[in-house]
């Protein structure tokens, strides 16, 4: 690769200024941008901030000012910031054109050849050390041609001498000369320096395309250690550069001598296991040929597993080709039982190497010693001399005489290496199921994956009038049978005193588990002679995460226990209780934050030392940043509950999406054969179908403005078939943003009638909400979207505004709500369709908040779940874990 193709590849990526002047202006240009964008795009300000130089650029190198001209930029600038502007600030922003004078666009960079470095009218360069440019807007006359001229021929000139062009001059063929004995010498340090770090292993792609080009400068070497011109040749280099470490290690398979009838067995899950072993034996056949090139053994590889329509097996026949020597030679080594027989095979190996650069790439990496034919051979001699019967001192003798090469020692790189969860995509290989389309839009990829199959029915449900007492009966209203998942904890729920976590998806029903666990505690309290429930000494707490999850959890259980006597209150930012409040209360419905604070002041003091059961919803926010509160109540229950002895505290944790489940089910000493259940998606009420969408490059327009284009799309499909859709963003800000833009579209294309009916009756529920009928003075911008059949809901909003577009949404007046996730943790506002907007934000543990949001579609009414991925340029799919 040229000098000139790596210049291109650098510098021509992004506007960099080039004097302190433009720097300041470039400075200010991005404060501006990034004045105007809309909220969530805050990554992208350096990229499209170039493209608005690109428009007034150009608009500045222009001779025409008209009207219509100006128009036109003020329309690419709108287009392109997603948003309105003024005529002034249209003005503010052209002026940048004038100010900033070293950005050349891309038609101006291919143009000229400049290869992408920018000279500002004083004619300072990017790069000064090679003094390689392009003309300067100084020295260029009318036409540009001759100065351009001895611009092409220095450059040529400097690029013969870095690279080994013809020269005329013995003396510039001397300097070269010297110039590369340094870069030899460079590169032989920095090799040696990588060995004696690494031991022996490339640890990158870098260091392995650094170690190729060493080996090639040594090899170009003569007899005297000068460098020949003649024998040095480019192609040499690039073939030395082709050897890399081997997608399968050598001490995976030297350390699993069935490691080949595994991997089949892996591919082949159908096949039995002698069909297995004999594909595994015909493969290894095929990579023992030696005189069988790549491109051959590919094609018999593929042709004896039969992999031409199978991905996963001709990605494995990709690996096999480019590690098959050490795949080979770990196996014989695996075979081995004794020392001796190790010798040999590495000593097999060490002769292969004089023949093949990448076996001799593969035993330096495993034994970290040059190949030596003399000392190879000098070796063998004495390993036949002692075979004979000789003397052994000799023989030792003789091999500590051999020249030793120094044992490196060796790391294992990928046992060290952190794995980041911030990008589990990184590490994890994503197979799609059966059945996955993929579409392709101008202005997305979408991926569709089908919906899970749901669960046999193979255990009997419970009914609830035969299975639970007469008295507990109405807590359950509505409830002919338990489901499946409900089910199967029936009788460590109601029957026993276990702690227990429960992991299932959205909507399987984890409230009536809480109720089952409730219901236990009341029976407990409950006097069976006479039906009164002590209310005194019964305390049950119900921790949510979220205060519109408390509010809802406080309607849900009001009505369930109100037949049995019993009150329910709420502990939050937005309700307080006093002590007596709380001693009349039975169960008490908190977020962690606030019952942190009531135990935190004494363990055996107060209402909480009535404690009885402890319910934590959502408890995979161990992992979140609040998890420390969490983790301090269970340990403060626990302490609790040591000082109590038999008469404890039950803890009962539910969790919608929780990976790691054995770890928090041991936090909550939960018995794992008793009291830890699992469910997996067969146990979702609905089937879930997901959409991934991967947002592509529109020119002109921000990514922003395309991606609310693509949503758009689906809430109109949504709506269209009388559908409700809810769309989750990552800011209080960007719920405005993005219904604000969907309802100006709507009214442009004159589609209002698909959201709310004229004159309907969601037409007038919706009206007499804005105008503040009801008795909730709402928001200006809540009095904007409502009429139009849109809502927000954010944890800004006032507790009767978030009560008033969640009983909207339930009612179904409401049809598109944009909201934060807030809705996410529990809250019972199922949709048809949901829309998360721009998880690339999104990090490993908010991947669990994904999954929730995600499972708000599990509802009767419910079917569709859509997932919009935001990304740079060309759409990359990738993977949330749980």
């Amino acid at each position: 690769m040229s000098y000139v193709s790596l210049l291109e590849r650098s510098l021509a990526t992004h506007y960099v200024p080039h004097s302190d002047l433009t720097k300041s202006y470039y400075e200010r240009l991005l404060l501006d941008v990034r004045r105007h964008l809309p909220p969530g795009v805050e990554d992208d300000v350096e990229e499209i901030a170039e493209q608005v130089l690109s428009i007034v650029c150009s608009a500045a190198s222009g001779t025409s000012s008209s009207a219509a001209t100006l128009s036109d930029q003020q329309q690419s600038l709108e287009r392109l910031l997603d948003t309105r502007l003024s005529r002034e600030v249209r003005d503010h922003f052209l002026q940048y054109g004038k100010l900033i004078t070293d950005y050349v666009a891309d038609d101006k960079v291919a143009a000229n050849g400049t290869c992408g470095l920018l000279t500002s009218s004083s004619g300072a360069l990017g790069v000064q050390d090679l003094n390689f440019a392009g003309p300067s807007s100084s020295d260029t006359d009318s036409d540009g041609s001759s100065d351009t001229l001895r611009s092409d021929a220095e450059e040529r000139r400097k690029v013969e001498l870095l690279t080994g062009g013809a020269s005329s001059s013995a003396a510039e063929r001397k300097e070269r000369r010297k110039k590369r004995k340094a870069l030899m010498k460079d590169d032989q340090n920095l090799m040696q320096y990588a060995f004696a770090e690494g031991g022996g292993i490339a640890d990158t792609v870098e260091e392995a395309e650094a170690w190729g080009a060493s080996a090639t400068l040594a090899a170009g070497r003569g007899a005297s250690g000068e460098l020949n011109d003649d024998e040095y040749d480019e192609d040499d280099a690039l073939a030395a550069r082709a050897v890399e470490m081997p997608r399968i290690p050598f001490e995976e398979v030297a350390c699993n001598a069935q490691f080949l009838k595994d991997a089949v067995r892996r591919l082949f899950p159908a096949h039995d296991a002698d069909t297995c072993n004999r594909l595994a034996q015909r493969v290894l056949n095929f990579l023992s040929e030696k005189e069988e090139d790549d491109f051959t053994l590919e094609t018999q590889l593929t042709t004896c597993l039969g992999g031409y329509e199978d991905e996963a097996v001709m990605d494995w026949i990709g690996d096999a080709v480019q590690s098959r020597w050490s795949v080979v030679y770990g196996l014989r080594y695996a075979q081995c039982t004794t020392q001796k027989e190790r010798h040999v095979v590495m000593d097999g190996m060490r002769q292969h190497a004089l023949d093949d650069p990448r076996v001799e790439h593969l035993y330096q990496s495993i034994t970290g010693k040059e190949v030596d034919p003399l000392n190879m051979e000098q070796l063998k001699q004495h390993r036949e001399f002692a075979a004979a019967g000789g003397n052994e001192e000799a023989v030792s003798t003789l091999a500590s005489a051999a020249p030793r090469q120094h044992v490196l020692r060796r790391v294992n790189l990928q046992a060290c290496a952190f794995q980041d969860e911030r990008a589990p995509h990184l590490h994890v290989r994503a197979t799609v199921p059966q059945g996955t389309q993929r579409l392709t839009y101008e202005t997305h990829d979408e991926i569709l994956l089908p919906p899970s199959s749901s669960c046999s029915a193979s255990d009997p449900l419970i009914p609830v009038a035969t299975s639970f007492p007469g008295w507990a009966v109405p807590a359950f209203p509505g409830v002919v049978e338990l489901n499946a998942m409900q089910s199967k904890v029936y009788d460590c729920a109601f029957h026993s005193d276990e702690n227990m976590l429960v992991s299932a998806p959205t909507g399987a029903g984890k409230t009536n588990v809480a109720m089952m666990a409730m219901l236990r505690a009341i029976a407990a309290a409950r006097n069976t002679a006479t039906g009164v429930i002590d209310g005194h000494s019964l305390k049950m707490v119900y921790v949510a995460p979220m205060k519109a999850l408390v509010q809802e959890v406080v309607r849900t259980f009001s009505t369930r226990l109100e037949p049995l006597g019993l009150t329910v209150a709420e502990l939050s930012g937005d309700m307080a209780m006093t002590q007596q409040q709380m001693a009349a209360t039975q169960l008490i419905v908190a977020t962690p934050e606030k019952w942190d604070v009531v135990t935190r002041k004494s363990v055996e003091l107060g209402v909480a030392s009535l404690l009885k059961l402890l319910i934590i919803d959502e408890v995979h926010l161990l992992h979140n940043e609040r998890g420390p509160v969490v983790e301090a109540i269970v340990a403060r229950t626990m302490l609790q509950q040591q000082l109590r002895g038999e008469g404890g505290i039950r803890l009962i944790g539910l969790s919608a999406t929780l990976p790691n489940y054995t770890d928090v089910a041991a936090f909550l000493q939960v018995n794992r054969q008793r009291g830890l259940f699992v469910f997996d998606n067969s146990y979702r009420p609905i089937p879930l179908v997901q959409a991934y969408c991967a947002i592509k490059k529109v020119k002109g327009m921000a990514q922003s403005a395309v991606m609310n284009l693509v949503a758009y799309d689906k809430v109109l499909h949504a709506v269209q078939a009388e559908e409700q859709v809810m769309i989750f963003v990552h800011s209080r800000g960007e719920t405005e943003h993005t219904a604000r833009c969907l309802q100006k579209r709507v009214a442009e294309e004159r589609r209002g009638y698909y959201f709310v009916r004229p004159d309907g009756d969601s037409h007038k529920a919706l009206l007499e909400a804005s105008s503040g009928a009801g008795g909730a003075v709402l928001r200006r911008s809540l009095q904007k979207f409502l009429p139009d059949g849109f809502g927000i809901h954010h944890a800004g909003l006032s507790r009767d505004e978030r009560n008033t577009v969640e009983r909207l949404f339930a009612d179904r007046h409401i049809k598109v709500l944009v909201c934060t996730s807030t809705l996410a943790w529990g809250v019972n506002l199922p949709a048809n369709h949901v829309i998360i907007k721009g998880t690339r934000v999104s990090t490993a543990p908010g991947a669990v908040g994904a999954a929730e949001r995600v499972g708000r579609a599990a509802d009767v009414r419910a079917s569709r779940s859509r997932r919009l991925w935001r990304d740079r340029g060309q759409g990359h799919y990738h993977h949330f874990p749980g």
